[in-house]
């Protein structure tokens, strides 16, 4: 994608810091707050709050069904097949849940969103910041590790740095358009948007 695309989620991502925290976010703090210290207490808990934002609007029943036919759950939409390889990854912390239904009660939905994105946050290590990091999670956690690895391929291909997202990374993928701007748009909405939870986590 070119450089018109990134001007266009810029854009679109202006306003997020200043929106306000859904008033239904505020039931669901307590569970957050326990989670990120079960799961990532080193995680940014904001980052996370407005993941969660993003992902359902804090509506701990919300499910989507892909046309693929994969469906996601709860807080932090986990695809059901993700889920699968979470429990298998880490059976002590997912050991009284059974079906990808059961993250539709906000504790284990956001405790398996937790864990995939501390998981993500291992793999993307090579980040050259904290804040390149963050943001390199959050793509892998929207399309993909795989896709992740094949824009950073593309990237360095193209003389851009690979352990860079922004400026970098970010400009360079063979997504889609439509996928394209949806996954970039992801990151930047999140990390600008996570402000809006300090004071309040």
């Amino acid at each position: 994608m070119r450089l018109p695309a990134l001007i266009m989620i810029l854009l679109l991502t202006a306003s997020v810091a200043t929106a306000e925290v859904p008033r239904r976010a505020y039931r669901y703090f307590p569970v957050l707050r326990e989670e990120h210290q079960r799961v990532w207490p080193e995680g940014d808990i904001h980052i996370i709050a407005e993941q969660i934002n993003h992902e359902s609007g804090w509506r701990r029943g919300a499910v989507r069904r892909e046309k693929s036919g994969v469906v996601s759950y709860g807080a932090l939409q986990v695809l059901d097949r993700t889920f699968l390889e979470l429990k298998k990854k880490y059976p002590e912390a997912l050991y009284k849940v059974d079906s990808p239904a059961d993250m539709l009660q906000a504790r284990w939905g956001i405790r398996a969103g937790i864990l995939y994105d501390r998981h993500l946050w291992s793999l993307v290590s090579f980040a050259a910041d904290m804040r390149e990091r963050y943001a390199m999670m959050l793509s892998a956690y929207n399309g993909g590790y795989g896709w992740l690895l094949r824009d950073r391929k593309l990237a360095g291909a193209k003389g851009a740095d690979p352990d860079r997202w922004f400026g970098n990374v970010e400009r360079f993928s063979q997504r889609s358009g439509r996928n394209f701007i949806i996954n970039r748009r992801y990151a930047r909405e999140i990390l600008s948007g996570a402000v809006r939870y300090k004071g309040l986590l």
